[in-house]
């Protein structure tokens, strides 16, 4: 249960990260619809974080997605093995039905 939860937050910092690096690239835009900065220096230099910061946060999204299915396949595996611990000479069929002795 607590992986699934941090894999819930991975995943929402990812699609946070990615929101808030397209938002700052569409606030640099002009009314000409280009992005403006004030050097060329800067330019590359952001450009170069807002690359990293996006690969960074659709490596959060993917870890996210993977983590939580990991988690929840692990959790039906574990509840699998219960019900076979709790009744282990009867199988899912035979539950309801009347025993012959």
């Amino acid at each position: 249960m607590e992986t699934q939860i941090f894999a819930v937050i991975i995943f929402i910092l990812g699609l946070l990260l990615y929101f808030f690096i397209r938002k700052r690239k569409f606030n640099r835009r002009n009314v000409a619809g280009i992005e403006t900065f004030s050097s060329y220096e800067k330019s590359v230099f952001i450009r170069l974080l807002e690359l990293i910061g996006r690969i960074l946060s659709f490596i959060l999204i993917g870890l996210g997605i993977l983590l939580f299915w990991a988690s929840y396949t692990q959790e039906k595996k574990r509840e699998k093995t219960r019900q076979a611990f709790i009744f282990p000479i009867m199988d899912q069929n035979s539950l309801f039905e009347p025993t012959r002795i």
